[in-house]
């Protein structure tokens, strides 16, 4: 049985003061927001992480970074870190692929057939959080088009000490291009003691199994930092 008020907290209950939230932004999503009302226009609204908390948002192609700079200066979110990049699993330098033919469709797994790319940085989690002096964990969001293993084992000892919630969407085919195995994840999520449940568009939660093809996954262990989940 899920963790009762788990969902509800990941969309509606205000953080702790100090709470620090590392978010991997859908490169989508924050076009979208864009033109949008101004109190919808932030992706990460600042009530969710108190007036000390803080975002490190990760984006980086070019046309949704812009986007997601002009988010950030119409909600004034002075509490949102912008980070040109990448997360991966080491530092450097990658071809950013655009899907679909799509400037916001991203990915830095290798397509199956010619398409447009940008070259960009990457980083890991670890790295860019000590660069922005981070230092306390409580919330991560990825959806990085079948990245998430890589990202995550990079950032192993952050996981274990600061045992965030995480938020992540899984997605089959990148992963499969990257030449990772489909339950990578969610077996190295496993290792580090983490649970894993489905989340539907409500917000209810329900214990992950086989059988389960959901669009967003939450791992919570006991020790979940993230307000208002109780075990």
């Amino acid at each position: 049985m899920a963790p009762a008020g788990v969902g509800r907290a990941l969309r509606f209950q205000r953080a702790r003061p100090g709470t620090l939230c590392p978010v991997e932004l859908p490169a989508v999503a924050a076009a979208a927001l864009v033109g949008r009302r101004r109190h919808d226009a932030v992706p990460i609204p600042r009530g969710l992480i108190g007036d000390e908390g803080r975002v490190v948002a990760f984006e980086p192609g070019a046309a949704s970074f812009a986007a997601l700079e002009k988010s950030q200066a119409l909600n004034r979110a002075t509490n949102v870190i912008l980070v040109r990049k990448a997360l991966a699993d080491r530092e450097g330098r990658a071809h950013l692929y655009h899907h679909l033919a799509q400037a916001n469709s991203f990915s830095i797994a290798p397509p199956e057939g010619a398409c447009d790319f940008e070259e960009i940085e990457i980083t890991t989690l670890p790295r860019a959080l000590a660069e922005n002096n981070v230092t306390r964990l409580d919330f991560i969001k990825l959806d990085i088009d079948g990245a998430e293993e890589l990202v995550l084992r990079a950032a192993s000892e952050l996981l274990a000490r600061h045992h965030p919630v995480i938020l992540f969407e899984p997605h089959p085919e990148g992963t499969r291009r990257l030449g990772l195995q489909p339950d990578g994840t969610t077996r190295f999520l496993g290792e580090l003691g983490y649970e894993i449940y489905s989340l539907d568009a409500r917000g209810a939660l329900q214990r992950a199994d086989d059988t389960i093809a959901a669009k967003r996954w939450v791992a919570l262990t006991s020790c979940a930092t993230f307000p208002s989940v109780h075990r």
